[in-house]
């Protein structure tokens, strides 16, 4: 009852009552097998998880189409073309005229001849990047 007592009255209860780096150290010390085992453990653990994951990949894109695009060269060079200078008319046909390009056929050729899609299996059957299109004659 008297340690009790004393801690009641704002003493410490005893040497070990008060955590002090010189304790913690000698903790540490004391027990550093167990300490060393445990890291090396959840270290291997949380690094087979994460390796066993299926990775899943996400990209997105912004394309700005700018009318009035920057001037390095200054204010003073003038460009062969201003197509920030017209109407909400002119701007409207200069976007539509943008995405009309985007989506030509001979962007869209050369993407797949740059990016090889043309001999892509999956990419030509629409599967999941890294599936492996099953033989014509094979049902699945």
């Amino acid at each position: 009852m008297e340690p009790l007592h004393r801690a009641a009255a704002g003493e410490p209860a005893g040497p070990e009552a008060t955590l002090t780096p010189l304790f913690a150290w000698r903790a540490v010390r004391k027990r550093w097998v167990l300490l060393l085992l445990t890291t090396l453990a959840v270290t291997l653990a949380v690094t087979f998880f994460t390796l066993g994951q299926k990775k899943i990949y996400r990209a997105s894109t912004t394309l700005q189409i700018d009318p009035t695009p920057p001037r390095p060269l200054g204010r003073d060079v003038q460009s062969v073309v201003d197509v920030g200078a017209g109407s909400y008319w002119a701007n409207r046909e200069y976007y539509e005229t943008q995405f009309k390009i985007i989506q030509s056929r001979r962007i869209a050729a050369e993407t797949v001849q740059t990016l090889g899609l043309h001999r892509d299996g999956a990419f030509l059957a629409n599967l999941p990047a890294g599936w492996i299109r099953p033989p014509v004659g094979e049902a699945g």
